[in-house]
């Protein structure tokens, strides 16, 4: 298998990105992993061996077999972080540039307890492709890098000594893949060595690669709770809860309760579902979720948990779920968050190592975005339900002539220090909340005084 460095580029005005209102419907979950009385996590972050499959064809990794022994003992490794982009924490060209398979690998330890239950192997993202290995065994396949996956690997561990995990992934952009891309192969022998090829991508980001989220163990009973679905409601002081739990096992005997936790662990509401798995729970006097700013005080979005227990002749599970009440609607051309008009706010954030950057100034920036705001404002009284600034920082970008040492439409610097965009809009978003709230605002943003006032 060979998916497959420099990148050819278009530039899009793109500084602010619209909201778009998604109706998604059909897409399966997996719950996220969480601690209780039934359930143990082990963290697998930390240091890795890593390794490029710099071949031609860069598919030496599998003709050679790398997973079935360390991957130090197929050449020369490095230590790479996880989680981290492995081509934007290092220095060299090579590894920056690198497009095609690399390998991590790590020996790990699980308690003896774990034999008589379900362990769980989850990667939280790998982008792109990847493929896993517990033991030399294929465990799992996976392609996008957005997403988590998982599967159980209880029947592939070593309960009495070392384990070793294998992950090889292909960070190659393909018109599949999001972001799109495509490899060009150049042929001609007499400009280019053998087997010399191009990704080109139709953006201008850098195809940040690796495992870029936390790996991790986590046990379950053999009977368990698979899937939880809440939708809330209310009207007036009550709130409604409905619920329906997916439970996996072979238990015969098996019975569910669900409960509702107030935001101090106290439960406020319950129920028995020997029978069915679904229902509905109702909270007096419900605390509604509301967005940060949209109540007074400011304070954080108010969370009640539906801690769910699936009690079986051999075991009980127990899953915790965070949830807030709250109803989200579109009328018209009004977003509504619990039936009250709501504006979106903030800023979309790209995660990017400290690499050095430069590009144009920040009285552009600023001057840029007072003429998007002007359009907004008139645009707000007709359809328009939010905002948001691409991008929270700057960012690093591909070497090539069109970007220049990186991206520099960030409000903040690649050192998380604010630039002169980001005063402008902390002014701009708490006028608007001023505004609707009929508060006194702000003196509007001055660009001649601005560093007078530092």
């Amino acid at each position: 298998m060979v998916l497959l460095g420099t990148i050819k580029m278009f530039i899009v005005p793109c500084y602010f990105c619209s909201i778009l209102l998604l109706n998604i419907s059909g897409v399966d979950g997996i719950l996220y992993p969480r601690e209780s009385e039934s359930r143990q996590i082990q963290d697998l972050n930390g240091i890795w061996d890593f390794r490029m499959d710099d071949s031609t064809n860069r598919n030496k990794g599998f003709e050679e077999d790398w997973f079935k022994q360390p991957l130090k003992r197929t050449g020369s490794v490095l230590k790479m972080p996880v989680p981290s982009s492995f081509n934007d924490i290092t220095e060299t060209r090579e590894m920056r540039d690198f497009v095609g398979w690399v390998w991590y690998d790590r020996q790990f330890y699980v308690s003896p307890d774990w034999i008589k239950k379900r362990v769980v192997l989850r990667v939280d993202s790998a982008h792109y492709t990847a493929v896993v290995w517990v033991n030399s065994i294929e465990v799992v396949k996976h392609t996008g890098g957005h997403l988590p996956f998982e599967r159980e690997v209880s029947e592939h561990l070593n309960f009495s000594g070392a384990n070793r995990v294998t992950i090889a992934i292909n960070n190659t952009l393909t018109p599949e893949t999001l972001p799109p891309g495509e490899i060009v192969w150049h042929t001609d022998s007499s400009s280019y060595p053998i087997g010399y090829f191009t990704q080109k991508t139709q953006t201008n980001a850098f195809n940040y690669a690796g495992l870029h989220r936390s790996v991790r163990l986590y046990t379950t009973p053999v009977d368990y709770v698979d899937d939880i679905t809440i939708t809330t409601s209310f009207y007036h002081s009550k709130g409604y809860v409905k619920y329906n739990i997916s439970r996996n096992g072979n238990a015969t005997n098996s019975a569910l309760t669900v409960e509702i936790l107030d935001n101090d662990g106290n439960t406020v509401a319950r129920a028995q579902a020997d029978e069915k798995d679904g229902g509905e729970l109702d909270i007096e006097n419900v605390n509604l979720w509301w967005p940060y700013l949209m109540v007074d005080g400011g304070g954080p979005a108010y969370l009640y948990t539906l801690k769910v227990s699936f009690n079986t002749s051999q075991s009980t599970d127990v899953y915790r779920l965070p949830f807030g009440v709250r109803t989200v609607e579109v009328n018209g051309s009004q977003l509504f968050i619990n039936k009250k008009p709501f504006y979106c706010r903030g800023v979309a954030k790209q995660e990017d190592a400290d690499l050095p950057s430069d590009a144009f100034t920040e009285e552009y920036q600023v001057q840029f975005m007072r003429k998007y705001h002007e359009i907004f404002d008139a645009l707000r009284k007709q359809f328009l339900v939010g905002e948001m600034v691409w991008n929270f920082a700057d960012f690093q970008t591909d070497q090539t002539t069109t970007r220049v040492d990186g991206n520099k439409k960030g409000v903040f610097t690649r050192q998380r220090q604010p630039k002169m965009a980001a005063h402008f809009l902390r002014d701009r978003y708490q006028g608007l909340i001023n505004r609707r709230s009929g508060r006194t605002c702000r003196k509007s943003f001055n660009l001649s005084t601005y560093f007078q006032e530092l």
